[in-house]
């Protein structure tokens, strides 16, 4: 899971990827390396179509537990919160006004 670490000595090559507007760099405050992260949307699908494979993910994982309702765990519950989570933050879809 992304989290914030607190002491690491490895930290993960970011640059400038995570500046904010005043300037101030915040990659130093992730255990993951955003470069990859930026690579991965470069090279493989956008950050767009990626949202859009999550949304159809999580369309299929409640069809099947809508099925099968004796199997949903809390983790499954979970699972769906971070992709739907995930994916709106990814490419805005149901906080905008345009999809109204």
């Amino acid at each position: 899971m992304l989290h914030q670490e607190k002491n690491n000595s490895t930290k993960a090559n970011n640059s400038s990827l995570c500046s904010t507007s005043n300037g101030e760099n915040t990659a130093q405050n992730y255990s993951f390396n955003v470069e990859a992260i930026n690579d991965f949307f470069r090279l493989y699908t956008s950050p767009k179509d990626f949202a859009k494979i999550l949304r159809y993910y999580n369309y299929r994982l409640m069809q099947y537990l809508l099925e099968n309702a004796s199997e949903i765990t809390p983790q499954d519950q979970h699972i769906f919160t971070l992709f739907s989570d995930f994916a709106e933050r990814l490419d805005p879809y149901f906080t905008t006004t345009e999809n109204d």
